[in-house]
C-alpha cells in the first residue's frame, strides 16, 4: 500500500469478480486498514455463500480474519469490514439460511448485533464467551485443535437466543429504569404546567403556548401520523432557540438535527428515522426543486423515505430501491410562507417578534445571569424515554 507492505484482501461477489480491495498495513492498534477511496463497502465472503447454502446457515461477523479461521474449521460466514458497516439491503445474501451474529463484548458487538437483527428478524445472537471475544481468540482458547474449536462452536451456536428475545428482555428493562427515573412525571395530570415550568427554566422568555405545541409535537413522532410544524418569524426571532430548547426534554434518539445536508443525504445516512423528527434549520430547501426538496416532501406527505436509484454492479446497472420506514415528523423554520402543496402538510405557527417579546426576553436574560440554579431535565427525559 504506497510502499507499506500490507496483506492484501479482495472482496469479491458470488462469481468471484473482485469488488473492492483492502489492505492490512498492520496487526496492531487503530487505523490498521486501507482501501482506495471512493471504495463501495460490501460483505466480505459473498464468494462462498454456496457453501452457507449447503449448511443451511452463516455466521455473521466482524473483521477479515475472523472468517479466515471460521472458513478454515468449514464453518460459513460473512465478515463485515468493520462493526458499523453493515447495510439493510445486504440481508438479501441470506436469505433461506439461519443467521447467526456473533457479538463481541463491546459497543461495536451490539451495533452489528442490532443491526442484522434489524433486517433479519429471526436472527440468533450468539454471545462471545468469556474465553474469546471472537473466532481467532476461540481457536487459540481451544488450543489450536479443530475439533475442540468446531465443538465449542457448535455448543455456541445452540445456546444462541432470538434476537428479539434479547430486544424484548433490553427493552423491558430499559422501560422499566425510565419509569423510575421519571419520578411519577407520567402520573401527574398537570403535566404540562410541569413541561411549562421547564420550559421557563431554560431560559425561554414569554409565552409557552407555541414551546408546548412544539413539545406535543415532537410527542407524536410515537402516533402513525405525526404532527409537523412549521415555524414562520423574521430572522433572529428565536425560531431556532425555540426548537433547540425543546429538544433539550427529550432522548437523543427522538430528534435528528441537520443545519445542512447534501440533497441526498437523508437517504443514504445510516440514521434511522422510524419514530423520530427531523429537525432542519431553514425551509428553504422545501422551497426548491430538486432531489432534496422532493425527499423531504416525501417525509412530510407520507412520513417516511423512498428512494428509487440505480447502482453499478458487475452485471452492469441494476435499480435498487431504499425505504427508510416512519413514522417520521419534520420540524422546519422559514422567513417565508411555505408553498401553499406544502403548508397543507405543516402546522404554522408564528413566532412573535414584538416589543413586549423582546423585553421579555431581557428580563429572562437578566434572570438567568442571577440564578445559580439549573434545571435537572433527567425526568422529562426518562418520561418521554419510557413512552418510547
Amino acid at each position: 500500500w504506497h510502499g507499506c507492505p500490507a496483506v492484501v484482501i479482495p472482496y469479491m461477489d458470488a462469481t468471484g469478480g473482485i469488488m473492492l480491495t483492502r489492505y492490512r498495513i498492520r496487526l496492531q492498534g487503530p487505523d490498521h486498514y486501507r482501501q482506495p477511496k471512493g471504495s463501495k463497502l460490501a460483505p466480505y465472503g459473498l464468494n462462498r455463500l454456496e457453501e452457507a447454502r449447503r449448511a443451511g446457515y452463516a455466521i455473521v461477523l466482524e473483521g477479515e480474519t475472523d472468517a479466515a479461521t471460521n472458513w478454515y474449521h468449514d464453518v460459513p460466514c460473512l465478515a463485515m469490514p468493520g462493526a458499523r458497516a453493515w447495510r439493510p439491503e445486504w440481508a438479501r445474501h441470506l436469505e433461506g439460511l439461519d443467521v447467526y451474529v456473533w457479538r463481541e463484548p463491546d459497543s461495536g458487538g451490539d451495533s452489528l448485533a442490532t443491526a442484522v437483527a434489524s433486517a433479519c428478524p429471526n436472527a440468533r445472537i450468539i454471545e462471545a464467551p468469556s474465553e474469546a471475544k471472537d473466532a481467532n481468540a476461540l481457536w487459540l482458547s481451544a488450543g489450536r485443535d479443530p475439533d475442540a474449536f468446531r465443538r465449542r462452536m457448535e455448543e455456541l451456536m445452540v445456546s444462541a437466543r432470538p434476537a428479539h428475545e434479547l430486544r424484548a428482555e433490553a427493552e423491558s428493562k430499559e422501560a422499566d429504569e425510565a419509569l423510575a427515573a421519571s419520578k411519577g412525571l407520567l402520573d401527574r395530570p398537570d403535566i404540562l404546567d410541569v413541561v411549562a415550568e421547564t420550559i421557563h427554566g431554560l431560559g425561554f422568555a414569554g409565552n409557552v403556548e407555541l414551546p408546548l405545541v412544539v413539545y406535543l409535537a415532537i410527542t407524536s413522532r410515537l402516533l402513525p401520523q405525526p404532527v409537523n410544524v412549521a415555524l414562520f418569524g423574521p430572522s433572529a426571532a428565536g425560531k431556532t432557540y425555540l426548537v433547540d430548547t425543546i429538544s433539550r426534554l427529550f432522548p437523543k434518539e427522538a430528534v435528528y438535527e441537520a443545519t445542512a445536508a447534501s440533497e441526498r443525504a437523508w437517504v443514504y445516512t445510516d440514521e434511522d428515522f422510524q419514530y423520530r423528527f427531523l429537525i432542519v434549520a431553514e425551509a428553504a430547501a422545501l422551497h426548491r426543486d430538486g432531489v432534496g426538496a422532493s425527499i423531504l416532501r416525501s417525509i412530510a406527505w407520507g412520513g417516511r423515505i423512498a428512494y428509487d436509484t440505480v447502482d453499478k454492479t458487475a452485471d452492469g446497472l441494476r435499480g435498487r430501491r431504499i425505504v427508510k420506514e416512519g413514522p417520521t415528523g419534520v420540524i422546519t423554520t422559514s422567513t417565508r410562507p411555505l408553498e401553499r402543496e406544502l403548508a397543507t402538510r405543516f402546522l404554522a405557527l408564528d413566532v412573535p417578534d414584538d416589543p413586549s417579546q423582546t423585553r421579555a426576553v431581557l428580563r429572562m436574560v437578566a434572570t438567568q445571569a442571577n440564578s445559580r440554579e439549573s434545571s435537572d431535565l433527567a425526568a422529562m427525559v426518562a418520561a418521554q424515554t419510557w413512552l418510547q
